[in-house]
C-alpha cells in the first residue's frame, strides 16, 4: 500500500471516531428505548471499525493518540438534532456514511493492502450497508416527524423566496431603503394570511377524506372507529395553518430586516446572503428526510430562489428605465 493512502486512512479513522461519539450522544438524548438500543449498537459497531483502523495505522508507524474526532461535525449534528429531531439527524449520519462506503468499496476494488486488510475492510463495508436495515422500522417515525415539520419547511421556503423577490424588485424603483423594507413587510403579512388560508383549506380537505375513510372502515366492520384519531384530524387544518403562517412571516423578516438598517443596495446584498444560507439549510433538511443527496437539491433550490430575485430586480429595473418609475 502506498504512503499517500495513509492520510485517507487517518480520515477514515476520524470519521469512525466521530460517528461513534454521535451515536452515543444521540442515544443518551432519546427516550425511545428500542431506538436507544439501536443507536448504542451502532456506536459499538463504529468502535470496532475505529479499532480496525488503529491496528492498520499502527502497523505503518502512525501515532494514533494524536488523532481526535471531528468536533465541528459532532457539534453540527447534535445542534441539528435539536431542530429537526433525532431521527432526521441519524438520516444525516447515514447519508454521510454512504460516501464513506463508496470509498471503502473503491479501496477493495483497487486491491489496496494485503488479504487480511481487504477482508477486514469488506466486513466494515458490510456493517455500514446493514445500518440502513437497523433503522428500517424508524422510517415511519421519520416520516411522521417530517409531516409535523412540513408546515415549517413550507412556510420558511416560501417566505424567503417570495419576499426576497419582492424587495429585489422594489430596490430598482424605490430609493428609500426603509420604504422597501416596509413594503416587503406588508407583502409578507399579506402572504402570511394567504398561506394560512391555502394550507387550512388544503389540509382540511385531506383531513375530511381521512375521517371519512375511518368512518367507512368502521361502518363495514373492517376496523374499530378511532374517535381520538378523528379529533386529531379535525384539528390538523388549523394547526398546520398556524405553523405555516408563523414561520412564513419569520422567514419574511430575513430579507426585509436589512433594509431598515442599511442603504438599499447594501441591504439587498445582505438579504441575498441571508436568504441563500437559510434556503440552503431548509432544502437540505427536505433532501435529508428523503434520504437523497443533500448538496445538489439544496444548491438547486437556492439558485432558483436567487433566480427569482434576479428576475424581479430586472423587471423593476425595466420599469424604472422605460416607464420612468422611481419613488424616493
Amino acid at each position: 500500500m502506498s504512503d499517500d493512502i495513509i492520510p485517507l486512512m487517518i480520515s477514515f479513522y476520524r470519521e469512525e471516531l466521530t460517528d461513534r461519539r454521535m451515536y452515543e450522544k444521540l442515544a443518551n438524548a432519546t427516550s425511545d428505548e428500542k431506538y436507544r438500543e439501536n443507536l448504542k449498537r451502532l456506536a459499538n459497531v463504529e468502535d470496532s471499525h475505529s479499532k480496525f483502523w488503529v491496528d492498520e495505522l499502527e502497523k505503518r508507524g502512525v501515532d494514533v493518540s494524536t488523532i481526535k474526532h471531528k468536533k465541528l461535525k459532532l457539534f453540527f449534528v447534535i445542534l441539528a438534532s435539536k431542530f429537526v429531531g433525532r431521527y432526521l439527524s441519524v438520516r444525516l449520519l447515514e447519508s454521510g456514511e454512504y460516501n464513506t462506503c463508496r470509498q471503502y468499496a473503491d479501496f477493495i476494488e483497487r486491491n489496496e493492502g494485503d488479504d487480511s486488510f481487504r477482508k477486514g475492510l469488506s466486513l466494515i463495508l458490510k456493517d455500514e450497508i446493514e445500518h440502513e436495515d437497523i433503522f428500517e422500522k424508524s422510517i415511519e417515525k421519520t416520516e411522521e416527524q417530517l409531516e409535523k415539520n412540513r408546515g415549517i419547511i413550507l412556510g420558511v421556503s416560501d417566505g424567503l423566496v417570495e419576499i426576497l423577490a419582492t424587495v429585489a424588485g422594489l430596490t430598482a424603483i424605490i430609493v428609500n431603503g426603509f420604504y422597501i423594507g416596509l413594503s416587503g413587510l406588508v407583502v409578507g403579512l399579506g402572504g402570511t394570511l394567504s398561506m394560512m388560508v391555502g394550507v387550512y383549506l388544503g389540509k382540511g380537505q385531506e383531513s375530511d377524506y381521512r375521517i371519512s375513510e375511518i368512518r367507512k372502515q368502521a361502518l363495514f366492520g373492517h376496523s374499530k372507529r378511532d374517535d381520538e384519531k378523528i379529533n386529531a384530524y379535525k384539528q390538523e387544518g388549523a394547526q398546520s395553518a398556524y405553523v405555516t403562517g408563523v414561520f412564513y412571516i419569520l422567514a419574511a423578516l430575513v430579507p426585509v430586516t436589512p433594509f431598515f438598517f442599511l442603504p438599499r443596495f447594501e441591504a439587498l446584498i445582505a438579504a441575498i446572503i441571508f436568504v441563500s444560507l437559510s434556503q440552503w439549510v431548509t432544502s437540505a433538511i427536505v433532501a435529508l428526510s428523503m434520504s437523497v443527496s443533500v448538496v445538489k437539491p439544496a444548491t438547486r433550490a437556492t439558485l432558483l430562489g436567487l433566480g427569482a430575485a434576479g428576475a424581479t430586480l430586472l423587471i423593476g429595473t425595466l420599469f424604472h428605465i422605460f416607464l420612468n418609475v422611481s419613488l424616493a
